[in-house]
């Protein structure tokens, strides 16, 4: 979710350089706050994100009473999620990729090694820009589909559920993942 928001507010926000860090965290924060029982809080997120953004401002005296995490930092995060709300229009939730598959794997009844494959494969889905242009629900179905595939399992209610063609949205998502970690994926497994 906080990738989606990320790419629906840089749409929308025209963002200098240094303010990308600001923008991410806000939507982690974002994402935190609306699937997480027990959410990150903004000073959480800031202090795993490694501090790249703004270091001077990070370390000033107000750190220690922050959790390591400055003041004026922490309200530049507050008010850059307000700013991600008011761009987005308040429409903050969206369909990801997850939520299809997801679908998919509980009305298959798929076993864990099958779950645990779609998540890997989704998760290589988010480091390829290529992957923005398509419709979540059809990363969330071609992963489904080559998780099948790997583990030699029956596919067939994509067809029925989806309508999609199975094996064209295979190719696309082995055509945009990387060759060689698919080569490796299929070698391990193997």
């Amino acid at each position: 979710l906080a990738v989606s928001i990320v790419d629906r507010t840089l749409k929308v926000l025209q963002c200098p350089r240094m303010c990308l860090q600001l923008v991410g965290i806000a939507a982690m924060v974002l994402a935190s706050k609306l699937q997480e029982t027990e959410p990150l809080s903004a000073a959480e997120v800031a202090h795993t994100s490694g501090f790249i953004f703004l270091p001077d401002q990070m370390n000033s005296k107000n750190s220690k009473k922050s959790g390591g995490t400055s003041l004026s930092f922490l309200l530049q995060i507050v008010s850059m999620e307000r700013i991600v709300f008011a761009k987005l229009d308040y429409q903050v939730v969206t369909p990801t990729s997850w939520w299809f598959a997801y679908r998919l794997l509980k009305i298959a009844n798929s076993p864990a090694k099958v779950y645990y494959m779609v998540r890997y494969l989704l998760e290589l889905a988010l480091l390829e820009h290529t992957f923005v242009r398509f419709r979540p629900s059809v990363t969330g179905a071609a992963a489904f589909f080559l998780a099948n595939v790997i583990f030699g399992l029956d596919y067939g209610l994509l067809n029925s559920e989806t309508g999609y063609v199975p094996h064209f949205y295979a190719f696309l998502l082995c055509s945009v993942i990387s060759f060689r970690i698919v080569l490796l994926l299929i070698f391990v497994l193997f």
